[in-house]
């Protein structure tokens, strides 16, 4: 005899089981991390949302030529830091990380001679996303920039998705080591950077808001 019951149950999402994996992520970056400074750059997504304008030095300057190529007159104009956009970067921030320490350096020939080379994997907070080409400063003064990241959710119940709900965490699992005459460099003090992130050893996280600079959204 057919029957009208209903044989599919779309679970509610249980926030609560994400922000517990959350706070356990982020408990093993301030066990087990240390302090990174985060430099994020703007991209062609934030220019076309009306976010951020074209870099009056290197690109504005150069009216029709530069639009008709689509970049900019120079990729180290201290600026942009060679992204065609005004500023270079979107934010500065620092938060705790988590190192792949096993990787071993090693050294390349290039046309301007031998270079040091070496990549590695982080991991960190939740509360960011960085992009490809994006920047991480490490305590030690070395400067890595993002070549790929896996986002890590967590989904329990029946929603639509996204970073805001559902993300745990971000593996940037390749990241390379930059020549110290990368144009980023220029964007910060590497004295300060140093002394920023190496405190004095503390029980509880330091608020590093008075030295962070956020001009547009990190997630």
């Amino acid at each position: 005899m057919p029957h009208d019951s209903q044989p599919y149950y779309l679970p509610h999402p249980q926030q609560y089981a994400v922000e517990q994996e959350r706070y356990r992520h982020d408990q093993a970056l301030y066990s087990f991390g240390e302090y990174s400074l985060f430099l994020l750059m703007w991209k062609i997504q934030d220019f076309e949302k009306g976010l951020v304008g074209r870099c009056p030095t290197c690109f504005l300057a150069y009216g029709k030529i530069a639009e008709a190529y689509g970049q900019a007159s120079s990729s180290v104009c201290p600026d942009c830091l060679g992204t065609t956009f005004d500023g270079g970067y979107k934010a500065k921030i620092i938060r705790p990380a988590i190192w792949d320490d096993t990787s071993a350096r090693a050294n390349s020939l290039t046309r301007s001679g031998e270079v040091e080379t070496d990549s590695t994997a982080i991991q960190s907070t939740n509360d960011f996303r960085m992009h490809t080409d994006d920047y991480v400063f490490r305590a030690d003064g070395s400067c890595w920039q993002v070549q790929d990241y896996i986002e890590s959710m967590l989904n329990t119940g029946f929603q639509h998705m996204n970073a805001q709900r559902g993300l745990v965490g971000v593996n940037y699992n390749r990241v390379k080591l930059e020549d110290s005459l990368t144009v980023a460099y220029s964007a910060v003090s590497m004295e300060d950077v140093i002394t920023i992130l190496n405190p004095e050893p503390e029980h509880f996280p330091i608020d590093f808001s008075a030295q962070e600079e956020i001009k547009g959204p990190i997630l």
